[in-house]
């Protein structure tokens, strides 16, 4: 009866998503690689998020890797990296100045077995990765991991008062600590007046962020040091509603929330 055993794994992670894992990100085999794969009896299996490449358990791996790459030529398992979300560009913090093929590969890596990228000119596709053959030997049923970051925006709160509420000494509460510059008074593209609160410096951005901002109403009261809440929950920044502008050749981002009370 043939066994199989996992020779190596690959695992793309990103601190934007909740769960840590890269969801927007497609691994594929190169022509090449796909014809090997077939040919030489391997596998390639999705198990809990990781990509692992499987094999029928052999007496010598080291052999085997040595008998394909002197028959094909190949020394490596190639994979391409196809970016399914456009949006992903918006909250990984990806430069325009550093656009290309990134390229990775097992023999260039951190602790952790985490790989590091290599830039050239863009071969369209986002990424490739290789798996060596003398690291798979080396390093027999390792775990590869490829960590993307997330892009920091400033936040802008537009405050649209259609109720005709009527408060005062407004700011803007957070659970974090990144406190707001405000209020201060605007008007948005619709003509309304708004008044407007900024965040003091960028926030990281995240799929789902453990921090909760508040609308209040400072209060004079010392026995009421909170105030009231206005609006509880407010809406946080997402790629749908960051933009990107361009200043002395510097990106800057920036999340625009309108709120209507």
């Amino acid at each position: 009866m043939n066994t199989y055993s996992t020779i190596a794994e690959l695992e793309l992670r990103h601190t934007y998503f909740a769960s840590g894992k890269c969801a927007a990100i497609a691994i594929k085999p190169t022509k090449e690689t796909a014809e090997l794969l077939q040919k030489y009896n391997f596998m390639i299996r999705n198990i809990a998020g990781k990509y692992a490449i499987v094999v029928e358990d052999r007496k010598s791996l080291p052999e085997y890797f040595t008998y394909i790459n002197q028959v094909s030529g190949l020394d490596a398992f190639t994979f391409n990296l196809e970016v399914d979300q456009p949006d992903f560009f918006i909250y990984t913090d990806i430069s325009s100045k550093q656009l290309g093929t990134y390229n990775y590969s097992t023999s260039n890596q951190t602790d952790g077995n985490v790989l590091t990228s290599n830039l050239v000119a863009d071969t369209d596709v986002f990424a490739t990765v290789k798996l060596c053959f003398n690291d798979l030997i080396n390093n027999e049923n390792t775990t590869y991991r490829i960590q993307f970051q997330p892009r920091v925006s400033e936040w802008i709160y537009y405050i649209i008062n259609r109720s005709g509420l009527e408060f005062s000494n407004v700011a803007i509460k957070t659970s974090g600590n990144t406190p707001f510059e405000g209020p201060t008074s605007s008007t948005v593209p619709t003509g309304e007046s708004a008044i407007t609160f900024k965040s003091n410096e960028p926030i990281t951005m995240l799929e789902v962020s453990k921090v909760r901002y508040d609308l209040v109403e400072t209060s004079q009261n010392s026995d009421l040091p909170n105030g009231r809440i206005i609006m509880k929950g407010l809406p946080q920044a997402g790629p749908i509603n960051t933009v990107v502008n361009t200043e002395n050749n510097e990106e800057q981002f920036t999340s625009l929330l309108y709120l209507y009370i």
